[in-house]
Parts: structure tokens; C-alpha cells; sequence
């Protein structure tokens, strides 16, 4: 059990220091907030708070937080590859 919890806590920093990175763009923390908040105000201030908390390293994020934050951050893949363009990323294997 204690070498999980220390594989946890390792992955954690790892993770906050990415998300560090992605939200220290001038704004980009609210623009997290608001898609969080879906457009209620109370709610906005509130997750910029608990946001601001967890990069701080003031809260430890739940799994639910961490999913949601990776789908906000994620590189959308690209939605026309074609048999060309497979070829393309497989050309060299073959």
C-alpha cells in the first residue's frame, strides 16, 4: 500500500506541474472555470477558487477534477485521416 500511495503522490506532481503549464497562459484559468461552471456565475467563482487551490497545492484533486481538467487540455485528434494519411504515419513500417 505505501509504495501506491507514493506512486500517487509522484504522479500528482508530475500532473500539476503539466497543469501548471497548460492554465498559466493569461486567462486560460478562467476560461477553465467558466466551462466548468456551464454558465452559473456562483458556480464560476466557485470552481476558480477550488482551481486556484489545487494548482496552489492547497487541495489534492479528485479523480473526477483530473479527468475532466485532461479532457479540457487534450489535442483534439485530427478527424480526416484517410487511407492516404495512414500511410502516411505508418509509410516508414512498411
Amino acid at each position: 500500500m505505501a509504495g501506491t500511495k507514493k506512486n500517487q503522490k509522484a504522479y500528482l506532481e508530475v500532473w500539476l506541474r503539466r497543469m501548471r503549464k497548460e492554465f498559466s497562459g493569461s486567462g486560460r484559468l478562467t476560461e477553465v472555470a467558466l466551462l466548468l461552471a456551464g454558465g452559473d456565475g456562483n458556480k464560476f467563482t466557485e470552481w476558480q477558487m477550488h482551481l486556484r487551490k489545487v494548482m496552489d497545492g492547497e487541495l489534492e484533486p479528485d479523480l473526477d477534477l483530473i479527468t475532466r481538467l485532461e479532457r479540457l487540455v487534450a489535442k483534439p485528434i485530427r478527424a480526416n485521416l484517410t487511407t492516404s494519411g495512414s500511410d502516411e504515419l505508418f509509410g516508414s513500417l512498411f
